[in-house]
């Protein structure tokens, strides 16, 4: 679902610009990079805390399964949505 004018100004903003889309993509040569380049983060971090790193890295791995390439490597597609707006 795309950000409109009607949202912008729901949310207060009423001088919306319009809205954008954002397409780029994560790559990870390996399994290795993709766990480091993840693992960096704060929610990440705070998981770990909480449920151990192993099992942060085999909820991470399992989840990126599906980006993983005949290579090895994991390319993995991001969307972003977006309304630019002045109040």
């Amino acid at each position: 679902m795309s950000p409109t004018s009607s949202d912008a100004r729901r949310a207060g903003r009423p001088d919306a610009r319009g809205r954008r889309l954002h397409r780029d993509h994560f790559e990870y040569p390996d399994e290795t990079a993709l766990l480091k380049g993840n693992n960096s983060n704060g929610p990440v971090v705070l998981a770990e805390r909480t449920s151990g790193e192993v099992a942060v890295g085999d909820a991470i791995r399992d989840a990126l399964a599906l980006f993983r390439t005949s290579s090895g490597a994991y390319r993995i597609e991001t969307e972003w949505r977006y309304v630019t707006a002045r109040v």
